[in-house]
């Protein structure tokens, strides 16, 4: 027997069900069959009653989306995404679909964006958002400079230059920068001085440093007598005496200078 979900209707197909199982030939039987159709008479509605209310009884829709009851889709009514985020309807999430970052960058899901969120370059490093790599974008260093990534200079990290000479760091040789030798001086560039260093004197000469010869600076000859450079004595060169005659040039005296 079946019941409607009407109330008025229940006790109508209940006195009916008493009434038949009076006339029961089985007494027995009675009780049983009196049990099982209140049970059926609270459970079973009836397939003549209509809801009259409007449904989609063919729509089922997958957590968490909600059924729009009225368009009969289904829908994420509780989430708003920001441009340019777009909603993924199935999972109700907001998302990027059309975005793909490679590896090291990572999304970012509000903006839609590529981004090293890890990465921090200091001044004057750039971040290089494709790479994640702190570079000096605008600095080309000239061999044999080397470029230093941290501060972005040009630098001759393996040059040391000894005192007295400075580093050129265009060329990364260690020079005398300040130090001009006239002709015919040539430069030491180990010691930054101005040497001639293919003149020898012999003693007692001395080495004019300026202009590379070889002088006797403090030796001062008297008319008619000549100095001799080698030997830095005052000589008659031009005199030639006959024996027993002897030159004066062995008296003559030289002036020194102090």
């Amino acid at each position: 027997m079946q019941i409607s979900p009407n109330p008025q209707h229940k006790d109508v197909q209940l006195r009916v069900s008493l009434r038949e199982m009076r006339t029961s030939p089985n007494p027995q039987h009675k009780d049983v069959q009196l049990r099982v159709s209140v049970r059926e008479m609270r459970t079973s509605p009836n397939p003549q009653h209509k809801t009259c209310n409007c449904e989609c009884p063919y729509v089922k829709c997958e957590h968490p989306q909600i059924l729009n009851t009225k368009t009969c889709n289904c829908e994420c009514p509780y989430v708003k995404c920001e441009h340019p985020q777009i909603l993924n309807t199935k999972t109700c999430n907001c998302e990027c679909p059309y975005v793909k970052c490679e590896h090291p960058q990572i999304l970012n899901t509000k903006t839609c964006n590529c981004e090293c969120p890890y990465v921090k370059c200091e001044y004057p490093q750039i971040l290089n958002t494709k790479t994640c790599n702190c570079e000096c974008p605008y600095v080309k260093c000239e061999r044999p400079q080397i470029l230093n990534t941290k501060t972005c200079n040009c630098e001759c990290p393996y040059v040391k230059c000894e005192y007295p000479k400075i580093l050129n760091t265009k060329t990364c040789n260690c020079e005398c920068p300040y130090v001009k030798c006239e002709h015919p001086q040539i430069l030491n560039t180990k010691t930054c001085n101005c040497e001639c260093p293919y003149v020898k004197c012999e003693h007692p000469q001395i080495l004019n440093t300026k202009t590379c010869n070889c002088e006797c600076p403090y030796v001062k000859c008297e008319h008619p007598q000549i100095l001799n450079t080698k030997t830095c004595n005052c000589e008659c060169p031009y005199v030639k005496c006959e024996y027993p005659q002897s030159s004066t040039q062995r008296r003559a005296t030289a002036s020194v200078l102090t």
